[in-house]
């Protein structure tokens, strides 16, 4: 490892002399004096004062004095560093090897030295012998965080140490906080745990909090991030002030599509190869720059988007590669770099840089970067359930890459870590502490001097932007308290790679839990983890891993909140009342995350994605496959519409693997009474009054019409099977099933295979079938009846929808829905101002939501309605104008099946598109259309046939003709083998 990043030696002085301990107090009384000059930096000032306060705090007894020099018989500890060569000299530590932010320990009997590479290192190693010796942990900010306990006398182990900062760069960001507050608690709680500290150029400067951020050694920083057109003005500029430069100067603004724009808030970036507005930029940032007390990083960020202006000198600036990829690295890093050289003309020791960010993610290809800038690397999309070096992620993967990249250009970086699910950073409740952990391992050989940590706020102590107080989270101030363990280790690691990771993460919780830890929350935090890192896909921002996602296994939700019990039971008996009340404020927020989350993933996921087997099944009930630990699962069962019960009905999970012969059901019943199941051993085909405890699947694809599969297994390894119509059931189908049941202690399983040769249809990909899993839970003197539809059990019209998707996407596009055909019922549906705004239907749609997926035309009239009985059941009935979706599949022949009832006609339609980068999507022809009628509430089905050849896309269209004409289950499916 380099010797920049991380040294420590522990060196015995004589042999024997290791055992010798030097008291600071006794019995509570101060047996020390602490030394410090008088003229000493705030940091060191603020050291010898930290020293004194918690050494009398832990002792319960009187602070040791502070003095310039030392006086009297009292054991003397030294404080300063490095720059006072008589301190250096006197604690024989010449030759340690320290650097920013480090320190030596030299005791002995002549007494205790620290002595800091700078400044903050002297306090870096006051906050060391508290930790060491007097026990003390800063584990959380404020009082609420500190824990020590009393030791009434405290003494310091005969020592040489050196410690220096395993990363150079060691940052937490504060994101969208009221700026003007200084947030003390926390900033003083990066201190103890290592970190630097940043702040406004305004607070270091502030009468009121000047001082205190000076003795915290913050450094100032008076502008950075998205800030082209701060420079641009000088200044965060009014509307009017943009529109009327706009009318002096359009040369000055982008060129986009031709014309010369505004910049659209934070949406376009200025003209940058404009002289003028680069000296103007340069000025500006000069006169930030060297603004007294100004000596933290500037990052030089463009406007936070993605729009770069258009014109013939601006593009250039674009090295044909990147051009072609829609880059703009080199221009981008053209820009910061004259920048930076103008600042250092007048500053030159100004600390500047840029990011590698959105479009310019990857090195320039047509710029030599200088040495003296310093690159934030900010790949939003960076994955959290995975290390950035693991190759099984193939999102970190091509990340990387990228990171070599950088690295090869031998530039200062450091990573911006933002933990991030869902779109929200660092507000989901994550455990990702070990990811992190690995990632700073990694660091050196991605050539990072460190990490820019990055939460969403707020700090216990910060108050957010009113805008953005989005959810209990923000409101209740939880965002914080959701990840503290990956906070404070990663605090630790930063500074000290070398700790033992499983003894520091059963510390901290040990401390944070009290009684709460042995208790349930030590099993709770295992499972959790468990449940995030094993749930398929990647998580991090714009990646579409839902969390909900991450309850889908069976029993899992339960387990968790029994555990959550458990320990709240644990932390009452736990004589510290925080631990009490931070298992409930855990409590609170698991429901606010993850269990909100998993509601509206139960709600919103209406259709099921069913993956190509990649990998022989063995049909035995154990489900150990790997292609089922990756499949999507269901559940949400409802008791039936007709039943009114205060709770809900034992929940059921199930989930599907396909191949062209056969496909796989795998259903688990949660079950908590396994000992009083009611079922007994049957001849195959009944009699069904006798089958007792039992799982009924249905099964239906777009030719059958109104009829459908029935395949009901009972606990006791029964089955009946059955083809049904329209009061019609056919017990001579024999579907040649191969399946196997197995009870366990909490849930019973039932695993099947059903060949596609007695179905008369094969499993192809992109096709859409529909399916319902039901359960008849039968005890002794108990009988509950539930489905994944709503409660329903028979009717094609309650069942739901299953896609066959050959695989799931990986990499950084992930979030794209794979399936060929999305929202075949309508059942996904969105209230239409919530879609975004290209997605929402411009007509005169009747109803707030809207079906999702489908698209309008600005004529469109009509409304989403449920079905009778139903509360996630819709159809749209349509009045005018024109309603749309895609299929997108390499599938040539194509059936469109759907169901239509009302008063009135319409007119299907279906045409090819191409589709490319910069292409849009050119219309290839029309494939086929169908005209037809309606006269009844009585449900049709109508089918059209068509060929879009080799073209991916295929657009189907609804043209309203006449009356009212409602629409279901539009089904597109792949006929015959693919090309």
């Amino acid at each position: 490892m380099p010797r920049c990043l991380f040294i420590l030696l522990q060196l015995v002085l004589t042999p024997g002399l290791w055992a010798a301990e030097f008291a600071l107090l006794k019995d509570g009384k101060a047996v020390s004096q602490i030394i410090v000059v008088e003229d000493a930096a705030p940091p060191v000032q603020y050291a010898a004062r930290e020293l004194a306060a918690y050494l009398a705090k832990i002792s319960g007894g009187e602070a040791p004095t502070i003095a310039a020099v030392k006086s009297g018989d009292r054991y003397p500890v030294f404080l300063g560093t490095v720059q006072d060569q008589t301190l250096v000299t006197a604690a024989g530590a010449a030759d340690s090897p320290l650097e920013p932010g480090g320190f030596a320990i030299r005791a002995d009997a002549k007494g205790l030295y620290i002595i800091g590479g700078d400044a903050v290192g002297a306090l870096y190693g006051a906050y060391d012998i508290l930790k060491t010796c007097g026990g003390i942990r800063w584990i959380f900010p404020g009082d609420e965080g500190e824990y020590f306990q009393p030791r009434p006398t405290i003494a310091v182990p005969a020592q040489n140490t050196v410690r220096n900062p395993y990363l150079t760069h060691r940052e937490m960001q504060l994101n969208s906080v009221v700026v003007s507050k200084p947030y003390f608690d926390t900033r003083e709680w990066q201190v103890r745990n290592g970190m630097t500290v940043t702040c406004r150029l305004a607070h270091l400067n502030d009468p009121q909090y000047g001082t205190h951020m000076q003795e915290l050694g913050a450094r100032g920083v008076p502008i950075g991030g998205h800030i082209l057109t701060v420079l641009l003005f000088g200044k965060y500029p009014k509307q009017e002030e943009v529109e009327e430069l706009f009318g002096q100067h359009p040369e000055y603004f982008p060129m986009i599509d031709g014309k010369r724009i505004l910049l659209d808030d934070q949406k376009y970036q200025p003209c940058t190869s404009n002289s003028e507005v680069v000296e103007i930029m340069a000025q500006n940032l000069i006169s930030y720059a060297t603004q007294p007390g100004s000596d933290g990083l500037i990052i030089i960020g463009n406007n936070d988007g993605t729009g770069w202006c258009e014109c013939g000198e601006c593009r250039k600036l674009d090295p044909p590669d990147e051009a072609a990829n829609n880059r703009v690295a080199t221009r981008y890093w053209t820009l910061v770099q004259k920048l930076a050289q103008r600042v250092w003309e007048v500053k030159p020791a100004a600390r500047l840089g840029g990011w590698a960010y959105q479009n310019f993610w990857m090195p320039p290809s047509g710029i030599r970067l200088d040495p003296r800038l310093t690159v934030c690397l900010s790949f939003n999309n960076q994955c959290w359930r995975h290390a950035i070096t693991d190759p099984e992620c193939s999102v970190n993967r091509e990340f990387h890459k990228l990171y070599l990249a950088w690295k090869e250009l031998g530039v200062k970086a450091y990573n911006r870590d933002e933990i991030a699910a869902d779109g929200s950073v660092g507000s989901n409740f994550l455990p990702a502490e070990r990811v992190l952990y690995q990632n700073f391992k990694d660091y050196p050989e991605l050539g990072l001097i460190g990490s820019s940590f990055c939460i969403v706020p707020p700090p216990p102590d910060a108050e957010v932007y009113a805008p953005l107080r989005r959810g209990p989270m923000s409101e209740h101030n939880l965002n914080w308290a959701a990840m503290w363990q990956t906070n404070y280790l990663s605090a630790q690691f930063m500074f000290d790679i070398h700790q033992d990771f499983e003894q520091l993460y059963d510390e901290c919780n040990r401390l944070y839990y009290g009684k709460a830890w042995d208790g349930g929350m030590r099993e709770f935090r295992a499972l959790l983890g468990k449940s995030f890192f094993e749930t398929p896909g990647c998580m991090g921002w714009g990646l579409g891993a839902p969390l909900g996602r991450c309850l889908d296994q069976p029993g899992v939700h339960d387990q968790l909140k029994a555990l959550l019990a458990r320990a709240e039971e644990a932390a009452a008996r736990d004589p510290d009342p925080r631990a009490l009340m931070h298992v409930r404020r855990e409590r609170n927020i698991f429901g606010y995350t993850w269990e909100a989350a998993r509601k509206t993933y139960l709600e919103n996921y209406k259709e099921l994605n069913v993956y190509r087997k990649t990998s022989p099944i063995l049909i035995d009930g154990e489900l150990s496959e790997r292609d089922w630990k990756t499949a999507d699962v269901m559940t949400g069962f409802k008791r039936p519409p007709w039943v009114h019960a205060a709770s809900e009905p034992v929940q059921t999970y199930f989930r599907a693997v396909y191949e062209p012969d056969a496909l796989y059901l795998a259903v688990e019943a949660m079950e908590p009474l396994v000992d009083q199941i009611a079922a007994e051993t049957i001849p195959k085909d009944g009699p069904y009054s006798k089958i007792g405890n039992n799982l009924e699947m249905f099964l239906h694809y777009p030719d059958m019409g109104d009829q459908y599969y029935h395949y009901i297994v009972n606990s006791a390894g029964s089955i009946i099977d059955a083809r049904h119509g329209l009061h019609t059931r056919d017990t001579a189908y024999d579907s040649g099933a191969e399946y196997a049941v197995k009870v366990l202690g909490d849930r019973w399983v039932v695993e099947m295979r059903i060949p596609t040769s007695g179905i008369g249809m094969k499993c192809l990909d992109g096709a859409t079938w529909k399916l319902n899993v039901a359960r008849c839970r039968t005890l002794e003197e108990q009988r509950e009846l539930s489905s994944w539809c709503g409660g329903q059990f028979h009717g094609v019209d309650n069942f739901g929808v299953l896609r066959f998707t050959p695989s799931r996407v990986s990499g950084r596009f992930q979030g794209n829905d794979p399936a060929a055909w999305k929202n075949a019922s309508f059942n996904e549906v969105c209230e239409n101002d919530k879609l975004p705004s290209f997605r929402q239907w411009k007509g005169q749609w009747k109803t707030r939501v809207v079906p999702v997926y489908w698209t309008c035309d600005h004529n469109a009239t009509g409304s989403t309605v449920l079905h009778k009985e139903s509360s996630d059941n819709y159809f749209v009935e349509l009045e005018g104008g024109i309603i749309g979706n895609w299929y997108v599949a390499p599938a040539q022949r194509l059936q469109i099946t759907f169901r239509a009832s009302g008063n009135g006609k319409a007119r299907l339609w279906t045409g090819k598109y191409e589709h490319g980068r910069d292409k849009g999507y050119p219309f290839k022809g029309q494939t086929g259309a169908l005209e037809f009628a309606v006269e009844s509430d009585v449900w049709k089905t109508f089918r059209l046939t068509v060929d879009k050849g080799d073209e991916p896309r295929l657009y189907v269209r609804f043209f309203h003709q006449q009356g009212t004409v409602r629409l279901d289950d539009v089904i597109v499916t792949p006929l015959g083998d693919e090309p």
